[in-house]
Formats: structure tokens, sequence, C-alpha cells
């Protein structure tokens, strides 16, 4: 079967709720990934044994399995790649980029 089988099958068979509880959980494993990869760098007290490299591994893991929820949702493999298109002109980086600079002025 192709991929797009794979989607047109979960997307027929759940709901939009159950499409949304699934990006749901994807976030927030991909939350705790992160979390994880936060406790590896050096300026964490909170360290980890797991390998540097695995959890990297396992944060990009979690990344594709919430952007394949994402596309569920929307019934579209596009839907990922136009949201990443996105945020290349998003008005958060002005956002984001103006608390970091406030931050660094104190």
């Amino acid at each position: 079967m192709r991929t797009e089988d794979y989607l047109d099958y979960i997307n027929m068979n759940l709901s939009a709720r159950e499409l949304l509880e699934q990006l749901a959980e994807e976030a927030a494993e991909l939350s705790q990934a992160a979390l994880k990869t936060c406790r590896t760098l050096d300026d964490s007290n909170n360290p980890t044994s797991a390998p540097e490299d695995e959890v990297w591994e396992h944060l990009d893991e979690e990344m594709v399995d919430m952007l394949n929820a994402y596309c569920a949702v929307y019934g579209d493999f596009s839907a990922a790649a136009n949201a990443l298109l996105d945020c290349h002109g998003s008005p958060k980086w002005e956002r984001w980029y103006e608390r970091v600079k406030e931050a660094q002025q104190k």
C-alpha cells in the first residue's frame, strides 16, 4: 500500500476528535522528548543517563510522529509542509526576537 492509502484509511475511520486526540498525544510526547534532551545539556542540574545522540534521535522521531498526526487531522500530507512554510513569515519571529533582545539588554 502507498502511504497516501494509509492516510486515507485513517482519515476515513477516525473522527476529527480522535485525530485531534492523537495530535495532542504526539505533541505531549514531543514535549517530553524536548525536556529529556534539555537534561543532556551541560547546564542541567538534573542530568539523565540517556546518551545525547539517542535523545536527539528520539526528539526527531517524536517530531515526525507529531507531523504525521497533524497531516492526518487535515487529511493531507502537504499540511505539515504548508505549516512549516507559514512559519517562515510568521510574526512570532519578531516578537520572539524582541523578547530575547529585551532580556539581553537587562
